[in-house]
């Protein structure tokens, strides 16, 4: 079997690309949880922009079971947004005003490297070139134990400042 052989020669890069990935997947899923436990403490987060059909209202068992819908719809549209603009959104609607963004340019980078591992075949788009200057749209990416440790390290940091804002209960 050719492809498990080339996979051997290749796998501490093929191990240090899936430990970010992974990293950043579980932040990802922190985050969901976290906007998630927001806006059932703050339903009204959600805004009074959105509308419900009659249908949704009849079928709804509670209360209760209707919110949760209305979460779980607007976390959807929540978890499509580029990371800059769900921390915007988090900062300026979601009650994280004073989250700080010392680690925003990290994460993004992050955010936008791992969809070139996953969806771009681990070569640089223009979107990660961008960030990136030193990265040439199309090049092979590399990844390293110490990019797996920073990356490790800076969502966790971010990750913790998030908990600290969450915590506080801000809604300024």
């Amino acid at each position: 079997r050719p492809a498990l052989f080339g996979l051997e020669k290749n796998l501490p890069a093929f191990l240090f690309e899936m430990g970010v990935t992974h990293a950043y997947a579980m932040f990802e899923g922190y985050l969901t949880e976290i906007l998630r436990a927001r806006l059932r403490q703050h339903p009204r987060l959600m805004g009074g922009q959105r509308e419900l059909k009659y249908e949704q209202v009849f079928v709804a068992e509670s209360r209760e079971t209707l919110i949760e819908g209305m979460i779980e719809r607007e976390m959807k549209e929540l978890t499509y947004l580029a990371l800059p603009d769900l921390l915007r959104k988090m900062r300026d609607q979601m009650g994280f005003k004073s989250l700080a963004d010392e680690h925003d340019e990290q994460v993004n980078y992050l955010s936008l490297l791992r969809n070139c591992l996953l969806h771009n075949r681990g070569k640089v788009d223009v979107k990660l070139a961008n960030c990136r200057p030193t990265l040439q749209e199309g090049e092979k990416i590399a990844v390293s134990e110490e990019d797996v440790t920073r990356a490790v390290n800076v969502l966790r940091k971010f990750a913790y400042q998030i908990d600290q804002v969450f915590e506080s209960g801000d809604q300024h």
